[in-house]
């Protein structure tokens, strides 16, 4: 099979959830077939990233896109009436390679990753189109648009959600098959697809042999959130919990230390480690050792939108998690088997407090996640039905 991948972003270094699930994807496509890759990329990389793109895919075109070009045609776009990410992922140069590419490749399949990517089927007009769609985005801006306190943020992000969904009513028929990473998005996909397209579930996953537990002592009452910590939703997520449920904890445990784990940290971010017992990372060569030292893994998100790769990372390293409902949904996990699941902020600090003072309940939580990942979400499993999928619409 001959597959055009087309991409918003260069997968490498896969240092975000996006970024690793369309690297997994990638290499597991590239197993037995002929991929070509074309993407977007700000800055361009270094040589060592194109090698290991070559190393493992047939070919890999990479087209310059400044964070500025992005930012205005993201405004132009929604003055025009089109979601700020359609504009913003919009090049010409893309547009001319995609020709060339499938006048002289004629692919078999065109990959599209986000639905950010579709305005690019009109260079392939009699495409084959498949889409991993990473987000039912209707339900993001919903979520987002709930979580923004500023009244005029709120109000443009509501527009923008406007613009999505009459978006997403017009591009979706044009898939023969969407790839969706939870039961829950595949739901409220599938009324947009034509009658003859499908939505399946493919989960995100984790490369179990890469996270696993190390044999690192540790830290006593540290609990730890990994994330990019440029990224909304966790940037929402660590206020959340450092306004709403620290203080709680630290009338019980008055000395408990809080490690923010993620590149890029915004301001607001780094600001709260003007409290003695905060700790903000940065970005780290490995967020794997951090991890480990940590005795509880806290997943506070409040917002929708997919399924958390951090979850399913820290359950691999057999870490004690308490997290919310929105953090663990879209996944087949079990409170009180596989982790802690706490609805309120009073109900979150109880747990975290309850599993700093038994270890053993820590260590028979962390095996059982772990149990769960390697059964269910292992990138191996994952793409085997994938490529069933794919090759179903051949």
């Amino acid at each position: 099979m001959r597959i055009l991948f087309l991409s918003p972003t260069l997968p490498l270094p896969a240092d975000t959830g996006g970024k690793i699930r369309i690297w997994h994807i990638l290499k597991g496509l590239a197993k037995g077939h002929e991929v070509h890759f074309l993407a977007l990329c700000d800055p361009m990389p270094d040589s060592a990233i194109q090698k290991q793109l070559d190393s493992v895919i047939a070919s890999a075109q990479l087209i310059p896109q400044s964070p500025r070009s992005r930012q205005i045609g993201g405004l132009l776009a929604m003055l025009r009436g089109m979601p700020y990410h359609v504009g913003a992922q919009q090049s010409t140069a893309m547009s001319k390679a995609i020709r060339q590419f499938s006048a002289q490749l004629q692919p078999d399949i065109v990959f599209v990753n986000t639905i950010w990517m579709a305005p690019y089927l009109t260079q392939i007009p009699d495409a084959r189109a498949v889409i991993d769609q990473q987000n039912a985005d209707r339900q993001w801006w919903e979520s987002y648009s709930q979580s923004t306190r500023n009244p005029l943020k709120r109000r443009l992000v509501q527009f923008n959600g406007a613009l999505v969904r009459r978006f997403e009513h017009r591009k979706y028929p044009k898939f023969k098959l969407c790839f969706s990473v939870c039961e829950e998005d595949r739901v409220i996909t599938q009324p947009l697809m034509a009658t003859s397209g499908r939505v399946v579930v493919a989960p995100n996953g984790v490369d179990t042999r890469f996270f696993e537990p190390m044999s690192i002592d540790i830290v006593q009452n540290t609990i730890a959130f990994v994330g990019s910590m440029d990224v909304a939703a966790n940037i929402a997520a660590v206020h959340y919990f450092v306004e709403h449920v620290l203080p709680i904890i630290w009338q019980t445990k008055p000395e408990l230390r809080f490690i923010a784990i993620g590149r890029r940290p915004h301001h607001s971010v780094r600001h709260l480690a003007k409290n003695q017992l905060i700790e903000v990372t940065g970005t780290v060569d490995d967020v794997r050792p951090h991890l480990a030292q940590a005795q509880v893994v806290v997943l506070p998100h409040t917002g929708a939108g997919g399924t958390k790769l951090k979850v399913l990372t820290s359950m691999a390293m057999e870490k004690a998690i308490v997290a919310t409902p929105a953090s663990v949904r879209g996944l087949n996990v079990e409170p009180n088997r596989d982790l802690l699941v706490a609805k309120t902020p009073s109900d979150f600090a109880e747990q975290v407090v309850r599993l700093i003072e038994d270890p053993n309940l820590c260590i028979q939580l962390g095996k059982r996640a772990r149990q769960t990942v390697e059964a269910q979400y292992s990138w191996d499993s994952i793409m085997t039905r994938m490529l069933d999928d794919l090759n179903s619409i051949m």
